[in-house]
This record gives C-alpha cells, structure tokens and sequence, in this order.
C-alpha cells in the first residue's frame, strides 16, 4: 500500500459525513420537488377548471347565433312564398 501524499488525508469518518450531509441535502431536494409537485397540481386543476367553465359560457352563445340565423333563413323563405 502506499503512503497518502502530505496533507491530503480522507478518514472514512469524514466520507460518513459527507455522505450523511449528502443525503440530508438529497431529502430536502426532495421535499421542496413534493411540494412544488403539490403546487403545480393544484395550479393546473385550477385552471382547468376556468378553461371548462369559460368553453361551457362560450358554447351557448354561438348556438343561440346559429339558431338565429336558420330562423333567419327560414323567415326570408316563407316571405319569398308569402310575397307571391
């Protein structure tokens, strides 16, 4: 086995806590991602909710405008044979 060069000694004590810090700062990463997971679920429910209710407001209107309009059509052709 050979000697370490002068001043640069790692005990297996040192890489046990580095590890250990390791993990520590692996546990928060993945607290702070459950979290913004969390977040951004919400946030899309939310407006998938808004986009729902805005297409449900938005249908009946353009019904009511095609209806407007076959009755329109339907007025003009009952002149046309009312007028004769």
């Amino acid at each position: 086995m050979t000697t370490p060069q002068a001043g640069i000694v790692i005990t297996l004590t040192e890489i046990y806590a580095e590890v250990r810090d390791m993990a520590k700062t692996v546990g928060r990463v993945d607290t702070t991602l459950n979290d913004f997971r969390k977040e951004v679920t919400t946030q899309l429910q939310d407006h998938e909710t808004r986009i729902r209710a805005d297409e449900a407001n938005r249908w009946p209107r353009a019904t009511l405008g095609l209806y407007a309009t076959v009755a329109a059509g339907f007025g003009a052709v009952a002149a046309l044979f009312i007028i004769r």
